[in-house]
């Protein structure tokens, strides 16, 4: 039982480590399009020549979790209109509020299940000593009551031999 409790808490604990990931991974899908939008401008016209998506590639690097040199040129194209990236954060923020408030939701639900499972767990690990103990008396008393019966069967014995005497 032990077993199945602890890789409920292990099943438990990588859920909720997927879904604050998953929170992070909405605000950048949902801030996808309004980024592109700013950042499009920003680019050169060789730049818009020799590579018409660059926009694109940049904010879906920094979506999708690119390199650190994809996030400081994300960066920079923001700082070259005056944003900073934490701002535009707040704004992805807003705009995926429902979907991240559903995601809190399950969040709770599976904290909850978790916690329960840690409860039954420190419930069982609290409660094994009590267990032992009570199956060292029962052993005792069996072990008292087979003394007794078998004390009883040789006082038994002892008169059946005195009335054959």
């Amino acid at each position: 039982m032990e077993a199945m409790l602890a890789m409920t808490l292990i099943s438990k604990t990588r859920e909720l480590n997927q879904l604050e990931k998953s929170k992070i991974g909405v605000i950048r899908l949902a801030l996808s399009e309004y980024l592109i939008k700013l950042v499009k401008p920003t680019m050169s016209m060789a730049e818009n020549l020799t590579d018409p998506n660059k926009a694109t590639r940049i904010v879906n690097q920094w979506v999708f979790g690119g390199t650190e040199n994809d996030h400081k040129e994300l960066k920079d194209q923001l700082a070259s209109i005056g944003l900073r990236l934490d701002s535009v954060l707040a704004q992805g923020y807003s705009l995926a509020i429902d979907k991240l408030t559903k995601l809190d939701i399950l969040i709770d639900r599976t904290e909850r299940r978790r916690d329960r499972s840690v409860r039954t767990f420190e419930y069982s690990r609290a409660i094994r000593p009590l267990v032992k103990l009570r199956h060292v008396q029962v052993r005792r008393a069996n072990l008292a009551l087979t003394a007794d019966t078998s004390r009883s069967e040789e006082v038994v014995n002892l008169v059946d031999t005195d009335r054959d005497v």
